[in-house]
């Protein structure tokens, strides 16, 4: 406790610029660290804790205190996971880093690039998306569309953004089957406003991918959760239409959160105040 309190004070005393600069490097830093031991060096094999042999199939869960692996399965939802990671640090290496040069980087930008337009074709390949809603629920599928929209404005070729947008066509049409009238999605999570939130939110940053729209399916699926599953009383977005009490797992309020930034950030729709309730009502109030 000592040191974290040291620590602390150490920190707020670095300059402005600096301490932005620090949190920057440190965060990188150990982004990079996991892209090795997950994707490139680690494990028992030396050659990615995370993946299959030599391929960028992910398995679902590695044991590092005896180098075992419990569940080998591949899982689309790990695979959107590192997807989306795979994009944001493509992103940060090719865009200055978070504003500060790195001039030796533990991965070089040009290997964050190969790993994830491979991680990309290794999950276009593996999963279906037919499969995607047969295995699962329209909220992994929305997930997995999320994640393959965003990878889609960072591939590293016309050919791989080209079969992105493709599958991300094929897993639009499979949610697009699902909404009725009002923008409610069937098939989804215990939490229908989590659904709602992902679905909307993978509907939208797909259509940011050359050759895919669904902008006006997205608005619909949005509109749906803030017109019709936020309790103004409550200060939450209900777990459904008809529930009177409501249950908020971690991944639901991620799910909602997204949803809400991509309907502000990309429909313009003024969510400011119903998320500021959610917020409060939810992470501080309630806890989570």
């Amino acid at each position: 406790m000592t040191w974290a309190k040291n620590f602390e004070t150490h920190f707020e005393i670095l300059p402005e610029s600096l301490a932005a600069k620090f949190r920057a490097q440190m965060l990188t830093t150990l982004a990079q660290l996991g892209i090795v031991a997950g994707l490139v060096g680690g494990g028992p094999e030396e050659n990615g804790a995370l993946t299959k042999g030599e391929s960028l199939e992910l398995v679902s869960a590695f044991r590092p205190a005896d180098g075992s692996y419990p569940d080998r399965t591949a899982r689309p939802t790990h695979h959107a996971a590192m997807l989306w990671f795979l994009s944001d640090m493509t992103s940060l290496a090719q865009n200055g880093w978070f504003g500060y040069v790195n001039p030796e980087p533990l991965v070089p930008a040009e290997k964050i690039q190969q790993l994830t337009d491979g991680v990309a074709k290794t999950t276009m390949n593996l999963f279906d998306p037919s499969d995607v809603v047969g295995a699962g629920s329209v909220r992994d599928l929305g997930l997995l569309l999320g994640a393959m929209g965003w990878y889609g404005t960072h591939a590293g070729s016309d050919e791989m953004v080209a079969g992105a947008a493709d599958y991300a066509n094929a897993l639009a049409s499979a949610v697009e089957s699902n909404p009725d009238g009002n923008g409610r999605v069937e098939n989804g999570a215990a939490n229908q406003a989590a659904t709602q939130g992902v679905v909307g939110q993978g509907l939208l940053r797909a259509s940011q991918v050359d050759g895919v729209d669904y902008a006006s399916t997205a608005e619909s699926v949005l509109g749906y959760l803030a017109e019709e599953l936020f309790d103004a009383d409550a200060g939450t977005f209900a777990s459904g239409e008809d529930a009177s009490t409501y249950r908020i797992t971690a991944r639901d309020a991620g799910d909602i959160t997204g949803g809400v930034n991509a309907a502000d950030e990309l429909l313009g729709m003024d969510l400011k105040d119903q998320y500021a309730r959610f917020f409060d009502q939810t992470f501080n109030r309630g806890r989570l």
